[in-house]
């Protein structure tokens, strides 16, 4: 037997919108068991008194609401919207009632007490406003109140987002469930819930909601979103792409498929696309628009077009007093300020962003303020303020478990301590930094590699440093990000990669690395440029062959160990574990140095500990480390042939 299409109105009361009732109550009906049992029992499971005003049953209930004035029904959609024990003072406020007027109109309105609350904080209970969100007899006037909130809600998100608090987020879902909304109030509904998704138990229930109505144009859109915000860039794309000419969501689609290109690294399509349909936005989506544009615009390495396009973003949000929207830009402009160098205009405007988002501005917000603030203090070496920013943020991610963010601020604080020279704590944030990435997330992996490689060249692991920074490079460049395929192409060039067919250098800070090693440092060098110094003096320090052949550091003549083999068989086995980031104890360098030879244990270490005195008065006791019961190379250069052991400068 089939099962019913709809539940009788006085059993859908009863089930109180719980959808797991509602699907036992229609298999018991498919099976014969009468409405008026399965009424009884379900009222007893969901908590709701069977007779909820003593004697009125959901018929009687729904003749009296069709009796009631127009004003009378709209305020009884108001009520049955709010979530659990959500205070009334705001909707008294609203209907310019006082707290007893708003009593007496809604106990008038159902006699003995159906609507009942805690006098003492005036908060609707519930199981109530379920049951009357359930009564079909209300739907025009809930779909009317319903729009009237979003509506309330969406502009204060425009103006000043938070969070929705959860009973309120969850009795917005619900109501998207229960009520049929225009298209494209629909899609609102959706984005407002997305925006404020923050509790990762609460993306299942979006994803639901996005795919019980499949077909649906708005529906498409949000699900476009959470894919792209998984890193399933593809899927995203194929979604919006049929939407970009909708009548209805056209904007928000191209918006959304900018969004997408951006994040595949496909940044000329992206422009363009904004490029062609952005004057179309209304003013908050056009300050996103044109804040994807200005990003854009950066990663091709011009700053002076990114700057143009992001005041731009700074003057609608004024003039709309889209004030979440402005202190967005503000956080941007300090990345392009960074990137021409233009260091204390840098912090200005993060600091501006972060104000205006301690004030107006959800967690989520706050939090990247904290980040853009740490960048901007890194590139002035405030360090220690920079890493509380950071500490900050980092708790903030940790709460909303944003795996992408953490993994920012962990390789942030790992720059922090490279550029203290401080690289034995820039390996644990930068393992975490790894270990957070989904593989679905090029771009944030590539620029958390490339500051890994940073590490390995403290480390004395110049290959594989080589090799990662080339495929960051090649990784940027094929996304079109010319601003950071130039900047890992230049740590890639002291170690020998070959160069990128890139543009000429656009902002100053790139224009600063061409010329890093031609001008004496200056006290406002950004960031990247005193990295890059650093490892170029890293690389200077010291050059071994990687046979062990020989070896030159500062302050001494060039070291043949080919007359020694033993001496050359156990360096080789050093700069061989070097590479791998590994130690080798004493019983492994004895098998290097004396292979084949037999000694008792203590003979063995003592024939070692001469072995490694040796190296140390030769020049390598900078970089020699005793580590446990062994030792480990860091710090030297490996090279292939002994001519290339010849000063840099």
């Amino acid at each position: 037997m089939s099962e019913p299409a709809a539940l009788p109105e006085s059993l859908k009361l009863a089930c109180d919108g719980l959808p797991e009732l509602e699907a036992a109550a229609r298999r018991e009906l498919a099976q014969g068991t009468t409405a008026e049992r399965i009424e009884q029992a379900t009222r007893d499971l969901a908590g709701l008194p069977s007779d909820l005003d003593g004697g009125t049953l959901a018929n009687q209930l729904t003749a009296q609401l069709r009796d009631l004035e127009p004003a009378q029904r709209r305020l009884l959609a108001e009520l049955a919207l709010l979530p659990e024990g959500a205070p009334l003072r705001e909707l008294a406020d609203r209907c310019l009632l006082s707290r007893k007027s708003l009593e007496a109109v809604a106990l008038s309105l159902v006699p003995l007490n159906l609507i009942r609350w805690s006098l003492a904080g005036l908060r609707l209970p519930r199981p109530v406003a379920a049951a009357l969100s359930n009564l079909q007899v209300l739907a025009p006037e809930l779909t009317t109140a319903f729009v009237a909130n979003l509506d309330r809600l969406s502009a204060r998100d425009a103006v000043a987002p938070g969070p929705v608090d959860g009973t309120t987020w969850d009795s917005i879902a619900a109501s998207l469930e229960r009520l049929e909304l225009p298209q494209t109030r629909r899609w609102q509904a959706l984005q407002l819930l997305a925006d404020t998704a923050e509790q990762p138990a609460r993306r299942p229930a979006l994803a639901l909601l996005a795919y019980d109505s499949a077909s649906d144009p708005a529906s498409r859109l949000l699900r476009a979103r959470l894919h792209r915000q998984a890193g399933d860039i593809d899927e995203a794309l194929l979604l919006t792409s049929p939407l970009v000419d909708h009548a209805e969501l056209g904007d928000e689609a191209n918006l959304e498929q900018a969004r997408g290109l951006y994040t595949a690294g496909r940044l000329h399509e992206a422009a363009q696309l904004l490029d062609r349909t952005a004057t179309r936005f209304a003013p908050l989506a056009a300050t996103d628009a044109l804040r994807a544009s200005a990003a854009i615009k950066l990663g091709l390495d011009d700053a002076d077009g990114a700057r143009a396009i992001a005041r731009e973003a700074l003057r609608i949000a004024r003039d709309s007093r889209l004030h979440i929207a402005e202190a967005r830009a503000h956080g941007l402009l300090s990345s392009i300020e960074a990137a021409d160098l233009q260091l204390e205009r840098s912090l200005e405007h993060a600091l501006r962003a972060r104000l205006a988002f301690d004030r107006q501005g959800d967690l989520f917000d706050r939090a990247c303020a904290a980040v853009t603030t740490a960048q901007a203090l890194l590139n002035l070496r405030r360090h220690a303020e920079a890493e509380a920013q950071l500490r900050e943020a980092t708790a903030t991610f940790t709460a909303l478990q944003s795996r992408a963010m953490r993994a920012t601020t962990a390789t942030l604080y790992a720059l922090s301590a490279l550029d203290r020279g401080r690289p034995d704590e820039a390996r644990p944030p930068l393992e975490e930094a790894i270990a957070s990435i989904d593989e679905r997330q090029p771009r944030l992996y590539a620029w958390t590699t490339a500051v890994f490689a940073l590490l390995l060249i403290e480390e004395g692991r110049v290959t594989e440093a080589s090799h990662r920074w080339r495929e960051v490079a090649e990784t940027f460049h094929a996304m079109q990000d010319h601003h950071h395929a130039r900047l890992f192409a230049a740590f890639g060039a002291l170690v020998g990669n070959p160069p990128l067919p890139l543009p000429p250098a656009g902002s100053a800070s790139t224009r600063e690395l061409d010329q890093a090693f031609r001008h004496h440092p200056r006290l406002n060098e950004g960031l990247w440029t005193r990295l890059l110094r650093r490892t170029r003096d890293r690389l200077d320090e010291g050059l071994t062959h990687r046979e062990g052949l020989g070896f030159v550091v500062p302050g001494h003549p060039l070291v043949d160990l080919s007359p020694r083999p033993t001496l050359r068989r156990l360096l080789a086995s050093l700069i061989e574990a070097m590479e791998q980031g590994e130690t080798r104890s004493t019983d492994q360098l004895f098998e290097a140095g004396w292979q084949g030879e037999r000694a008792l244990p203590d003979a063995a270490r003592a024939r070692v500990y001469v072995a490694i005195g040796e190296l140390r008065k030769r020049g390598l006791a900078a970089f020699l480390v005793k580590d446990g019961d062994g030792y480990r190379l860091a710090g030297l250069r490996v090279v292939d042939r002994l001519v290339e052991a010849q000063p840099f400068r």
